[in-house]
């Protein structure tokens, strides 16, 4: 159910910010707050601590995790098994979009500034 309601929330603030990219975005959740984040903007503030951390990310912000984490372990929403990208791997698909709970979401949320963003 936690799935699905962060794709529907993914969804709707993507398609709502770039018509172009219509799935970009980064969803920061803790249990209590979600926050979008998008490659260019401030590291936004979030409580990290909940045990129930997430990421998702889609579009240009996927490619953002995929250049600055390329060995970082992900799982695209509504697949099924666990891959590792490589440093050769090829860019996300423009409909892809992958999910981190727990310490791999709480990585990418401390690093939102690698990069100079």
């Amino acid at each position: 159910m936690k799935t699905l309601r962060l794709a529907l929330a993914m969804l709707l603030a993507a398609t709502a910010i770039y018509p172009n990219d219509s799935r970009a975005v980064l969803v920061l959740i803790n249990g209590a707050v979600e926050i979008e984040w998008y490659v260019g903007q401030p590291v936004p503030g979030i409580d990290l601590a909940p045990a129930q951390f997430t990421v998702a990310a889609c579009g240009a912000e996927l490619t953002w995790v995929y250049d600055n984490f390329p060995t970082i372990p992900t799982r695209t929403i509504g697949g099924s098994t666990l891959r590792r990208r490589s440093a050769i791997a090829t860019p996300p698909a423009e409909n892809e979009c992958v999910i981190w709970r727990g310490d791999n979401a709480r990585f990418i949320a401390d690093n939102l500034n690698v990069g100079g963003t």
